[in-house]
């Protein structure tokens, strides 16, 4: 099955691609101050989010010989998300708020999640530097990409610059940079970014025009389709009546009835959307690598660079190039 662009228009870009062609990103955390002129501003702002849309002229497939036409590469990308916290903000009701999942109502830094994830000792919420459970809830994160020159950050400086400019009702509590470098590896040393998983009915080629085969089902990735158990994960429904500009599509979800209300009389709130999390995390390259150099030694008695690339190679899974550690036979 693959998705009209119609459909794609409703799923953000974020979800389907890691926007391969940007080397910098922005994370903008915010707080909701003045509920009215917030939304006045999230009127303004949604036009401005990249959706799942093909960049090229057409996404159809080609007849054997013939070049697909070129992509149409965004230069500036902005993305956004929402808290349970801000969503109530937002004056959702909360007969609507408690249908989103319960991972998502409690949080990620609520006990007894946290220990569960491992957020203990000094990765425990009281010291996270973003949404620490003792500062005031985040309400909103804006995601932006920018610049395709990995040496050169001013692209997506202005285009901070640019959105903080237009902010209304809101505050911005943390900005967070990120960059992708020249090399496409990660920190360690590893090539990065080649397993991303190619999702049913969205991604249609490679990088080479072929169809893609072995694609995994949408439901794993966009709430309201089908995941590989071949079953409807649960979604955020809101009653007819508190849609009264008909915006939401029908619920029409086979395995989940909301105890409140009967299915003829709730909206889809969750159709073509996700959950995410955001994950700051520490990678202490020079203990890594000591861990490294000394099991090395004492399994070998001696130390050698190849013999520590083939243990760290072991632990990531991929030798630092990217090749597999199994060949792919």
């Amino acid at each position: 099955m693959t998705y009209p662009e119609h459909v794609k228009r409703d799923i953000q870009g974020f979800i389907t691609s890691g926007f391969g062609h940007t080397y910098h990103a922005a994370y903008l955390f915010l707080r909701i101050t003045d509920v009215t002129l917030a939304k006045k501003w999230l009127t303004e702002i949604i036009p401005q989010v990249l959706t799942a849309e093909s960049w090229r002229n057409t996404d159809q497939p080609c007849a054997s010989g013939e070049a697909k036409p070129p992509k149409v590469y965004p230069q500036r990308i902005l993305n956004i998300a929402f808290t349970f916290e801000g969503l109530a903000e937002l004056q959702l009701s909360d007969a609507v708020l408690r249908t989103f999942a319960p991972e998502f109502q409690q949080g990620i830094s609520a006990q007894p999640r946290a220990s569960a994830l491992g957020d203990t000792e000094s990765s425990a919420p009281e010291n996270w530097q973003i949404n620490n459970p003792n500062d005031d809830p985040l309400h909103i994160l804006l995601i932006l990409h920018a610049g395709e020159d990995p040496s050169d950050d001013g692209a997506i400086q202005d285009f901070v610059n640019d959105v903080t400019e237009a902010l209304q009702g809101v505050e911005i509590a943390y900005i967070e940079g990120g960059y992708r470098r020249d090399d496409d590896k990660e920190h360690f040393g590893f090539r990065d970014g080649i397993s991303q998983p190619k999702i049913s009915g969205i991604n249609l080629y490679d990088r080479d025009g072929k169809p893609i085969a072995d694609t995994l089902k949408t439901g794993e990735f966009i709430l309201g389709y089908l995941n590989e158990f071949n079953l409807y994960p649960s979604v955020p429904v809101v009653p007819r009546n508190e849609d009264p500009h008909n915006i939401l599509p029908p619920y029409n979800n086979p395995r989940h009835v909301h105890p409140m209300y009967q299915m003829a009389q709730l909206k889809d709130l969750g159709a073509n959307g996700t959950y995410i999390a955001y994950r700051k995390l520490h990678q202490n390259v020079a203990t890594y690598w000591k861990f490294i150099a000394d099991e090395v030694k004492r399994i070998d008695g001696e130390l050698s660079a190849e013999r520590m690339i083939w243990l760290a190679s072991k632990m990531v899974g991929r030798s630092p190039n990217g090749d597999p550690l199994v060949p792919n036979l």
